[in-house]
Formats: C-alpha cells, structure tokens, sequence
C-alpha cells in the first residue's frame, strides 16, 4: 500500500516538469497571430498617409492662392502677399489664406475708400473718413458695401436742387419730380439725362421767343411783309397825300377841258373852289349889266 502512494508520487514529480514547460509554448502559440498581424498592415497604412495628404493640402492652398490672383478686383497689396506666400513654404500657403490675404486686403480697402472719397461731396467724405478712423474690417467693409450709397445719394440730392435753383421752367419741373420720386435712380436719371433733356426745352423756347415778329403799328399782330403802303394809310404817323380828278367838276371860264387838282383834303375843297367860280362869274356879270344901264338912259 505505501508502495503504491510512493509510486504515483514520483510519477507525479516526473511528469510535472514537462506540463510546466509545454504550458508556455501553448500560450505563446495562441498569441502569436495577434502579435504578427499588426506589423502586416501598419506599413501599408500610417507611414503613407500623412505624407500624402500634407502634399494635397499644399496643392489646394497654391490652387486657392492663384484663383485671388487671377481676380481682376484683387488689390495691390493682397497681390505682393499672395505672391510672397506661393514663394515660400507650405505652411506660408496656409497663413495667407488664414490671417495674410485679410490683412493685406483691410490695406487695398483703405486705399480704395481714400480714392472714393476725393472726389466727392460733403456727405461722402464724412462717412469716408469715419470709417478710416474707425479702421475696423467691420467699418471699412460697411463704407465700401452700404454707406457709401446712401452718402452720394445724400449729395445728389443737393445737387439737383442748386440746379433747380438756376434752371429755366422746364429744368425746374423735371428737378422737382425726381426729388419727389426720392429714388437713386431717378436722382441719377436726372443728373445723367434729365437736366439735359430739360435744359434742351428750355433753350428751344427761348429761342423762339428772341426770334418772334415784331408787330408793325396801326396793323394789329400781322408782321410786315414789305409790301408799299395803300393810299390813304398813314407811314410813320403822317397822312399820305392823295392826288384825285373831280370828274364832275366844271370847267371854270378859260380853261376848258382841264381838271383841277385837289389838294389832298379830299372832295369838299374841289365843290368850294367850283362854287367860289360860279360866284365870281355872277359878280362880273352883274357888274356888266350895271354899266350896261347908264348907256341905256343916256
């Protein structure tokens, strides 16, 4: 019986040994495709990738770089950084089209509210200049998108109404209905086309006006046309002299067949001279009979 537990005892102690050393092997061979998958794929994957997509990313950035280049209403100063950045590094791409080009474009737009307001009127050049104090992207971005409008609409205003103020009838009409439209474009219709078009009108009525006939006087409205004066009419305030026949008239005594003249005071002269003749023969006839009577009674 003790022989037997001594037995199994050694076997036991023998065959220990082996069970420990092939527990190892089997645990090891369980975790070794887990061990020998990641280096397959990792080389395929992680190495490659970032390289690639940093060398995409500096491509699209040159791409967006050149588009504002190729933008007619690009400033002078986002050109000089835009050109500066495709001339550096990948990271000088990036910086532009993050912070550069907006800092370079605050620059052009001061220049271009400078240029605006130089030449213009009282309303634009206040807005102008408060947007350059301010020198925010905010204000300088409100002057060039809205305010500028509404401050020239302000100045065209007055100036449709100086020109109101020294214009003829018809300038004054067509003034007055653009300002009461109230509208930018009829305001600008007006200072671009309206005040001509009005001072045009304006200049044919004069015109007409200076060249209209003179009325001759003693002839009502009619204009003179040149024509010799009728008899009887009256030239430069004087009567015109009248030469007639007095076709009934007698002869008076030794000139017979003749006519007498008249005197140009029309016909009761001619029948007074006509009258003073037949008197004058009946004086010398009875003077004739007087003398004739002492003969007789002698």
């Amino acid at each position: 019986m003790k022989l037997a537990r001594i037995s199994a005892i050694v076997a036991a102690a023998a065959i220990a040994p082996a069970v420990l050393f092939s527990s190892p092997a089997v645990a090891a061979e369980g975790t070794q495709p887990v061990t020998t998958s990641a280096p397959d794929t990792a080389p395929d994957t992680k190495p490659a990738d970032p390289a690639h997509g940093s060398d995409s990313s500096a491509d699209d950035d040159r791409v967006a770089i050149l588009r504002i280049l190729a933008d007619k209403n690009t400033g002078r100063a986002v050109r000089e950084a835009a050109q500066k950045a495709l001339d550096g590094t990948p990271e000088d791409l990036r910086y532009f089209l993050e912070v550069g080009q907006y800092q370079a474009r605050l620059q052009d737009d001061r220049v271009r509210i400078a240029q605006i307001i130089s030449d213009g009127g009282p309303s634009l050049q206040e807005a102008g200049e408060a947007a350059l104090t301010a020198n925010t992207p905010e204000a300088i971005k409100y002057f060039l998108e809205v305010g500028q409008y509404k401050a020239k609409f302000e100045d065209d205003q007055v100036k449709v109404s100086q020109i109101i103020n020294a214009g003829g009838p018809e300038v004054q009409k067509a003034g007055k209905a653009a300002l009461r439209t109230g509208t930018p474009e009829s305001i600008k219709y007006f200072l671009e086309v309206g005040q001509y078009e009005a001072r045009a009108k304006d200049k044919a009525a004069e015109d007409a006006a200076n060249n209209k006939p003179t009325p001759t006087p003693g002839t009502g409205d009619k204009p003179t046309t040149g024509d010799q004066p009728k008899p009887g009419t009256e030239v430069s305030g004087k009567p015109a002299a009248v030469v007639t026949s007095a076709p009934n008239a007698a002869a008076p005594a030794g000139n017979s067949g003749t006519e007498l003249a008249s005197t140009g005071a029309g016909d009761t002269p001619q029948w007074a001279v006509g009258g003073a003749v037949v008197a004058l023969g009946a004086g010398a006839g009875l003077v004739l009979m007087n003398r004739r009577r002492p003969s007789a009674g002698r």
